[in-house]
């Protein structure tokens, strides 16, 4: 590798099967390590391969929070079945009734040249489709080095066009492809660490690399198999903090039973939108 300078129906299917069949999509698997099956744009061989697409984790220092886009009013019953249900059944459920990554997501993905010829990375942007974020339900639980040689690129959907951007720690400190594009020969792999924001909305997206090969430009297209990624905005306070108050319909999380396998204990909260 080289780089180089150049300038649900939500509401009406929340409580059908409350509680999860064994070996079903609907039991979440473990949230780290992701692994997706991308897609790419180009039939046959493209000039670059995607080798890995990860999402390193869902519950990027956020705890156990989740956002659904439509209010959903549990009543006491309904809301002990969901309280025995076990973390993981309880991730599928909320999987089940929209809720999708808050605030912010982070990625790894892997790139590998796939072409005789040297091909260039000339620059990655965020395709979105974007509208006002998730408040809907809120279930509230807030949270009290790497080995490889990793580019860290940013990604603030809610700014227009959601180009690359350099990473400084979090920061964001400037486009990264407007001084340079990064060249890779046949079988050179490139690893990324994509790190994705919002503050402001709900985006679907998905990630279109400008690849330069015999002089000609091709699209890449990174996935989520096959499927945008998905990412919403917490809503907040004129502060900037947290306010869970902003939505339709809030829970808030107890804590977790000793001695007992059911995942996160739930009850609503007193100021509800």
């Amino acid at each position: 590798m080289v780089i180089l300078p150049f300038a649900i129906s939500y509401a009406a299917e929340y409580l059908a099967g409350i509680t999860p069949t064994p070996g079903s999509e609907d039991s979440e698997q473990p949230p780290s390590s992701s692994p997706t099956s991308p897609s790419t744009s180009v039939a046959g061989n493209p000039p670059v391969a995607i080798d890995l697409v990860e999402m390193e984790s869902e519950e990027f220092g956020l705890g156990n929070t989740h956002v659904l886009p439509e209010p959903i009013d549990l009543s006491d019953s309904e809301l002990a079945q969901l309280n025995k249900l076990t973390h993981q059944d309880q991730r599928g459920w909320f999987k089940r009734n929209g809720s999708v990554p808050l605030d912010r997501m982070q990625l790894k993905v892997v790139l590998r040249g796939n072409s005789d010829k040297q091909v260039r990375i000339m620059q990655i942007t965020a395709d979105k489709r974007c509208s006002s974020p998730y408040d809907g339900t809120i279930f509230w639980d807030p949270p009290g080095g790497a080995e490889e040689d990793i580019i860290r690129l940013g990604f603030d959907l809610d700014s227009d066009p959601s180009h690359a951007q350099e990473l400084k720690g979090y920061r964001f400190v400037g486009p990264y492809f407007s001084e340079k594009t990064i060249s890779l020969k046949r079988d050179e792999d490139v690893v990324f660490f994509f790190y994705v924001t919002t503050r402001q909305r709900y985006c679907s997206f998905k990630f279109l690399a400008d690849i330069l090969h015999d002089g000609q430009k091709v699209p890449l297209i990174i996935d989520n198999k096959g499927r945008p990624f998905e990412l919403t905005a917490v809503l907040r306070d004129t502060d900037g903090q947290w306010d869970p108050t902003q939505y339709k319909v809030a829970y808030e999380g107890k804590g977790i039973l000793p001695k007992s396998d059911y995942g996160m204990q739930w009850g609503k909260m007193a100021q509800s939108k």
